[in-house]
């Protein structure tokens, strides 16, 4: 566009002809600025200094000031002009506001119109109904009616309550209608098929016919369809009855007759509501399940599956609502028996073989039942409370009975290696028996709980049998000291069993989860510190791998078995000790060679120290566990063999006739007494089999063996003439002392 001609147009002409007599807005001003601006440009480059036509320039310059003044005079015109727009635009803010709202009725009166449409809809399905219901057509009221739960799926999230409202209370205004007339139906049909079943009648239930078969397969369909939509069922407020309403609608009506008969008899004024019999009503309840499973296995589920609903297991279901009653009766019943303890406790015993019996019949875990009222508070704290109670008064009986240390099987000892005292028996059971009990503790911290009391009451055996083991030490061999050991073992052997079960696996690693839990909350910083580092997540993994839950407890039996078979061991030792006194003071020094080798007989002096051996060990047998006696007599093997070599060869010096009745002594009459327990007893008495050898060498050889060991003194003795005797045992200075025992060599 070309530029304005200021000079010949006035000011107020000029905008006139831009604006004309509409508002500009402030595009239109930017535009005229713009253009003004140009041409300003175009003047400043007219009047160039380097023009040689004076006149030309003059008249310019002339021009270019008219222009500057009146460029001067349009800004101060167009920033009134920009004023005045603004202040405009405030006076239009009301204006537009007023049509904002005008707009917001219009959208209003739009969806109020659509909803009189919907209602129109409804109450034409309404004249459908009732026209249906008059005519007794099952499929067009079913279809009608599945439209009105269509409207109220499409219209709950539309943001129009009345509309939802409206449709809501028509949808359930129906669904009580037809519940009622299908509902009657389905009763009367019921009674033709003998339900409920009862035991009485089970014997002579005559053949359903095959029409009332059929007329119920309609009817259950038909209360399946008009069955509330599952996502209205989820936002009411259902309290009392919510297991029930959560059944399929034939199946909580089918559950009705049997609700009333509970009520009547468990819950009112019969002989049969009594709180001391709990049993009554658990007993009643399976009893129902049992009777009314053919029906509902032959009957209901094929239709189920028929009709895409196995999702669905009617079985289940009906035993579902059944065991809902079980528990409004327990809650019922709770208050008075935390009251009791005695009453309480046979409740609970009576819950855990219901409970069990429901598991044993395919009721899911996952579905309310009594252990999840057992596993919560006020109940659960009374439970683990009683359960410690009655373990401790069984665990006195178990240690005072007369039989305590003695084996069920002690007649039939040759299947009996282990020796288990009755006690330890029946401890042993008091623990099975109480992890079956609550193993189906809905809540793993309860599970966690009563483990906790399995540990206290393991300690607390642990401790009474220490006591009971400071009193038993009357005799060498006590009776009742080995029973308490072999107590121990069993004990031991039955926890490292149960440290690998996968029950106690899980409990155990959930119990390890939830401590590093609760020490994090403890001391956050130090252990995301130890996070940062990897180092938590590594020490627990090594920790998962390396110790079980049993661990603690076991180690303590076990070092408490070490402590009662070393002190067995020393009892029977300071016995042979005692009695082998003649023998350490034989004179071996100057007994003479008996030629005849077939004539020697054992020492006069050996006969009661080999008799005190041979008598213990043949007791022990009798008294321990097979893998306790294999560790005391091997023990008691480790101690002599370095008793008699310490106190009888080292201490003696030996002529070749004395060398001889020694090797005689212990090769012909100790060893054979452990041969009874291993093939190669010598393995176990290798100082004095090494001894024996050195001592009863020919000279020569011996002159020979003690000078080659003064010069390989402190080699390894199996790569020395020692090695090449078979002397395995004895290093080179221990043999050149036994070697100085001889007497009847000139060394």
């Amino acid at each position: 566009m070309d530029s304005p001609d200021v000079s010949s147009m006035d000011v107020i002409e000029f905008f006139s002809a831009e604006f004309g007599t509409e508002l500009p807005d402030k595009n239109k001003l930017q535009e005229v600025l713009n253009r003004i601006t140009k041409y300003e440009e175009e003047l400043e480059h007219e009047v160039n200094p380097q023009n040689a036509d004076p006149a030309h320039v003059n008249s310019f310059i002339k021009n270019a000031e008219n222009a500057v003044d009146r460029v001067r005079d349009l800004s101060e015109k167009c920033e009134q002009l920009r004023i005045s727009a603004e202040s405009e635009l405030v006076n239009m803010q009301p204006i537009r506001e007023h049509f904002s709202s005008k707009v917001k009725e219009l959208k209003e009166a739009e969806a109020l119109y659509g909803y009189f449409q919907w209602i129109l809809k409804v109450e034409m399905e309404n004249e459908v109904m009732e026209e249906s219901l008059k005519s007794n057509q099952a499929n067009q009221i079913l279809e009608t009616y599945s439209k009105f739960k269509d409207y109220w799926e499409q219209v709950r999230t539309s943001g129009c309550k009345n509309l939802v409202t409206y449709v809501t209370k028509t949808m359930i205004y129906w669904h009580d209608v037809l519940r009622e007339k299908f509902g009657s139906e389905f009763q009367k049909i019921l009674g033709n098929l003998y339900w409920p079943v009862s035991s009485t009648n089970l014997t002579v239930l005559p053949s359903q016919s095959s029409d009332a078969l059929m007329k119920f397969n309609q009817l259950f369909l038909s209360l399946c369809k008009i069955a509330l939509p599952d996502t209205y069922i989820k936002t009411q407020d259902i309290k009392e009855d919510a297991e029930v309403s959560t059944l399929l609608l034939p199946l909580q009506l089918m559950l009705q007759p049997l609700q009333k008969r509970f009520v009547f008899h468990f819950m009112g004024k019969k002989p049969t509501n009594r709180l001391d019999k709990p049993e009554w009503y658990m007993t009643q309840i399976l009893t129902w399940i049992a009777d009314h499973t053919p029906f509902l296995e032959k009957t209901v589920e094929p239709l189920l599956e028929k009709e895409k609903l196995s999702r669905f297991s009617a079985r289940v279901q009906m035993m579902r609502g059944l065991v809902h009653l079980a528990i409004t009766r327990f809650k019922a019943d709770l208050p008075k028996l935390l009251d009791d303890d005695k009453l309480l406790s046979h409740t609970i015993d009576e819950i855990l073989l219901f409970s069990q019996e429901l598991l044993n019949q395919g009721y899911p875990p996952s579905y309310p039942n009594l252990m999840q009222i057992l596993s919560s508070e006020p109940c659960f704290t009374r439970w683990r409370l009683l359960e410690h109670q009655s373990a401790l008064e069984k665990m006195d009986k178990f240690l005072s009975l007369e039989t305590a240390w003695k084996s069920r099987y002690q007649e039939e000892s040759d299947i009996d290696d282990m020796h288990v005292p009755e006690s330890a028996e029946l401890f042993i059971t008091l623990l099975l028996t109480m992890t079956e009990r609550y193993c189906n503790a809905t809540d793993k911290d309860c599970q966690v709980s009563f483990l906790e009391l399995q540990l206290e009451l393991l300690d607390d055996f642990r401790l009474r049998l220490h006591q009971l083991s400071q009193c038993q030490m009357q005799e060498t061999i006590p009776f009742n000291y080995c029973g308490i050991m072999n107590a121990i073992h069993y004990i031991t052997s039955v926890l490292e069993e149960w440290n690998n079960l996968p029950f106690f696996l899980h409990l155990y690693s959930y119990k390890k989860r939830k401590s590093l839990c609760d020490s994090l909350l403890k001391d956050n910083e130090k252990h995301l510190a130890a996070i940062k580092k990897k180092e938590t997540k590594s020490s627990m993994n090594a920790e998962d791998l390396e110790s079980s839950v049993f661990d603690e407890i076991i180690a303590y039996f076990q070092h408490m078995q070490n402590d009662m078979l070393q002190t067995m061991c020393d009892r029977v030792m300071l016995d042979i000790k005692a009695k082998s006194r003649p023998f350490r003071k034989e004179k071996w020094f100057c007994m003479p060679v008996i030629e005849d080798k077939k004539l020697m007989e054992l020492s006069l002096s050996a006969y009661p120290m080999l008799e005190v051996i041979n008598n213990s060990l043949h007791s022990l047998q009798e008294l321990l566990a097979k893998p306790l006696f294999t560790k005391m007599w091997q023990q008691i093997a480790m101690e002599l063999n370095i008793y008699i070599f310490e106190e009888v060869i080292l201490q003696n010096s030996f002529s070749e006739g004395g060398a001889a009745q020694l090797h005689f002594d212990m090769t012909r009459n100790l060893f054979p007494i452990f041969g009874m327990y291993t093939t190669k007893p010598e393995n176990y008495f290798k100082l004095i089999k090494d001894s024996c050898i050195l001592l009863n060498l020919s000279s020569a050889p011996a002159m020979l063996l003690k000078e080659t060991l003064k010069h390989q003194e402190g080699f390894n003795s199996k790569n020395s003439a020692l090695g090449e005797l078979g002397v395995h045992s004895l290093s080179p200075s221990q043999a050149l002392i036994i070697l100085s025992q001889r007497n009847h060599t000139k060394l």
